[in-house]
């Protein structure tokens, strides 16, 4: 039996591993290579997101992690609609929309509350409805509930920077749907909640304290 494998990234944002696509006659997965003892944690990390949210889907996680001197992580391929890394917001409203139904099902206890820290289009797969995969974990970390909504603000950021080149720039109609956004996002949200009152202001202010999550 042949293993094949296609090199996708190497050393992206200089975190020290290697993606690849690897298949066979009978299935398809992707693996982290680590180069260095700091990608190690990446990888570990990673692993510690995918059993989070598999465990809040209350389903198999089926993603292995190898820890030899360098780690590898194991990745089944997830079948569904997936998005390129400048994907932008227009065309893709309904799917936002329904992926913040899925994060307030997802994110909503208040126990063993995390953040997946790079949330974007990109790294997320539709499946159907409103049924998604959430992938690429290694910033994923704990925090406290009171940051409820940070990813959605960060997914909503990163489109609409690929799409306008800044915020001020946006268009009317964008405009009105992202405060759709908001207000779909933080229905019934406590007012103590650290992101609330100024979201795009308040996530970005988190990101620089938590540059190293």
């Amino acid at each position: 039996q042949i293993m094949y494998y296609e090199l996708i990234t190497n050393d992206h944002h200089k975190n020290n591993y290697a993606l690849f696509k690897c298949w066979d006659d009978r299935n398809t997965f992707y693996k982290k290579v680590s180069f260095s003892e700091t990608a190690n944690i990446i990888i570990e990390n990673e692993k510690a997101g995918y059993s989070w949210f598999f465990s809040k889907l209350a389903s198999q996680d089926k993603t292995e992690l190898s820890r030899g001197h360098y780690y590898e992580i194991n990745i089944p391929e997830f079948v569904g609609k997936s998005f390129t890394p400048d994907a932008i917001l227009t065309g893709n409203e309904k799917i936002i929309f329904n992926f913040i139904s899925f994060y307030r099902k997802i994110w909503n206890s208040k126990n063993n509350f995390s953040i997946h820290g790079d949330l974007a289009l990109c790294n997320i797969i539709h499946k159907y409805d409103d049924e998604f995969m959430v992938i690429d974990w290694e910033h994923f970390h704990s925090a406290d509930f009171d940051y409820f909504g940070y990813d959605i603000i960060n997914l909503l950021f990163i489109s609409l920077h690929h799409e306008f080149k800044g915020i001020a720039n946006i268009s009317d109609n964008i405009f009105l749907f992202v405060n759709e956004c908001f207000k779909a996002l933080f229905k019934d949200i406590s007012t103590e909640n650290k992101i609330i009152s100024s979201p795009f202001k308040n996530a970005c202010e988190y990101l620089n304290n938590n540059q190293s999550s």
